[in-house]
Formats: C-alpha cells, structure tokens, sequence
C-alpha cells in the first residue's frame, strides 16, 4: 500500500469468520504494483519493489527505492511484520560495455533464519522506482523487474500520463537478489554476438 506495507490474506477455512488479515511486510515506502511469487529453498518468495508514479506530485519525488525479495515463513511465524533490518542488501554499480550500459549487482548469499528473511537492493537511479509488477521465469529461476524513472521534462510537469522517462530491466536471481547466472541462460547479449549464452555472463 502507500505505507510501504504488505497484507497477508489466509482465506483457506470456508467459513469467512475464520478468514484473517495480517501485515506481511512493512517497509515505510509505497508498494503500488502486484507482488509476484517465486521460490527458492523451499519456500516461497513474495517479490516486489517500492515507488509510485500516481499524480502529478510523484514526477518531482526523488526517495532512493527498491526491490525485495521476502521469503514466506508461513502463518505461524510470530515475528511479522517482517521489515528491512532482516534482509540482505545487494549493491549494484554500473559500467559500460559495447556503449551500453549495464547494472551489475553484488552476490551476498541468503542463509535463512528468524533473523534472514529476504534480500533487497537499492535502485541507484534518482527518481528511479517500480511501478510494475516483476514477472517470475521458473526455469531458469529468475526475477525480472521493470522499473520507471522520470525524466524531469518541464513540459510534462503536470501530466503523470505523458511517457517521458526510461525504463531500466533488472533480471535477478530470485533466491538472493543477486545476479541471474546459469549455464547458457545469460540475460542480455552482452558482448554482442548476437546469440545470448554463457559467453555473455561476466
């Protein structure tokens, strides 16, 4: 929600008075596209990013966003909210090959526990959000999310609709939000050769 929050709905009892509602996640900055659900290690990983793109006042807002990957504990976990301070920070860093430029991402392992429930990276353009659901590949196990960053244009100051911006794809591993690596499945044609392979993986 705008709060940075995420509900968790348990509708598995037919009867609606046995149906409950907790906050799964609280984050303290806007979720406004769909979660998506991935899975590592056995559990199910609730993957979205933070950032909103609603009204005019959103085209100026310049709060570092991010992507998360949380896993699910299940329903009988006490600790939820589950919050930032338990996640594993992934930093990214740009650089330019073939006069494009790439995102590269750090590789921290998630080991889960109480205390280790996800992984999160910063987006590192200003103004850069996510206004977009990711979409979750199983195999190879991928998360891609799309994210939006206005480009400031004057003349579209007040019109949120006007498509002025870029866009920036991040293709993730959905088990510790690090880079999405595996024999022959590269992402992008990095090098340029025209064919996407292992060659293209750094």
């Amino acid at each position: 929600d705008n709060q940075g929050n995420v509900w968790r709905f348990n509708f598995e009892n037919d009867s609606p008075a046995a149906w409950s509602v907790r906050k799964f996640f609280a984050g303290g900055q806007p979720v406004t596209a769909q979660p998506r659900v991935a899975t590592a290690n056995g559990y199910a990983i609730i993957a979205f990013g933070s950032g909103r793109f609603v009204d005019e006042n959103d085209r100026t807002i310049t709060a570092q966003q991010r992507l998360y990957g949380v896993y699910d504990p299940g329903p009988n976990y006490t600790g939820y909210p589950i919050t930032p301070a338990s996640l594993v920070l992934q930093t990214s860093t740009t650089s330019v090959v073939n006069g494009r430029v790439l995102l590269s991402s750090s590789d921290n392992p998630v080991v889960v526990s109480a205390t280790s429930l996800g992984w999160q990276t910063n987006l590192i353009g200003v103004g850069e959000r996510s206004i977009v659901a990711a979409t979750s590949i199983f195999n190879p196990p991928r998360l891609i999310f799309p994210t939006f960053t206005p480009n400031g244009d004057p003349a579209a100051a007040n019109d949120p609709c006007r498509e002025t911006g870029i866009s920036t794809i991040y293709v993730l591993n959905p088990e510790n939000g690090g880079p999405a690596r595996s024999e022959g499945f590269a992402a992008f044609d990095v090098n340029g050769d025209g064919v996407i392979n292992n060659n293209d993986n750094p």
